[in-house]
C-alpha cells in the first residue's frame, strides 16, 4: 500500500481547481471505488453504502458504516472511508460513540483499499497546515466541503 506524503498532497495540489483538478473522470473513478464496495464489506462483515451525492467538495465518494445511536434521524460514521477526487488519495475514518474506530481495524481498511491503487493519507497528515491559500489544513482541502 501506498502512504501518501506531504509532498505528495502538495504535488496533487491544483490552486486554481478547488472541487477536482483538470482531467478528473468522474465516473471512472466511482467505478474504481463500487470496486472496493463488497471487498469492504467481506472485511467489516457489515453492509457498506456508497455515498456519490456530494456537492461543493474535494471528495467526490464515500464508503461507509453508520451507526444510529438511539434510533431515530441521527446517523454517525462507524468507519469510513473517504476518497478525494485528487491524487487518488483516500482515507479511513469514524466518529461513531457507539463503536470507536480501533486502530487495527482502520489499519485493515487502510491496507484493503490501498490494494486496489488508490493511496492513503493518514488523518494525522491530513492535520497539517496546508501550504497555499483558503483551507486551514490538507483535510479540508482535499476531503471536505468547501
Amino acid at each position: 500500500m501506498k502512504v501518501a506524503t506531504l509532498q505528495d498532497l502538495v504535488a496533487a495540489d491544483d490552486p486554481a481547481n478547488l472541487e477536482f483538478p483538470t482531467g478528473f473522470d468522474y465516473d471512472t473513478s466511482v467505478e474504481s471505488v463500487r470496486s472496493v464496495q463488497l471487498p469492504l464489506e467481506s472485511l467489516l462483515g457489515e453492509k457498506v453504502q456508497l455515498d456519490t451525492a456530494m456537492q461543493d467538495s474535494s471528495h467526490f465518494a464515500e464508503l461507509v458504516v453508520y451507526d444510529r445511536p438511539g434510533g431515530g434521524n441521527r446517523y454517525e460514521a462507524y468507519v469510513a472511508v473517504r476518497f478525494s477526487a485528487f491524487g487518488h488519495f483516500f482515507t479511513v475514518w469514524g466518529l461513531s460513540s457507539l463503536r470507536p474506530l480501533p486502530d487495527e481495524l482502520r489499519a485493515r481498511v487502510a491496507e484493503l483499499v490501498g490494494s486496489f491503487g488508490f493511496v492513503y493519507a493518514p488523518t494525522e497528515l491530513l492535520a497539517q497546515p496546508y501550504t497555499g491559500k483558503f483551507f486551514r489544513d490538507w483535510w479540508l482541502r482535499y476531503f471536505d466541503f468547501i
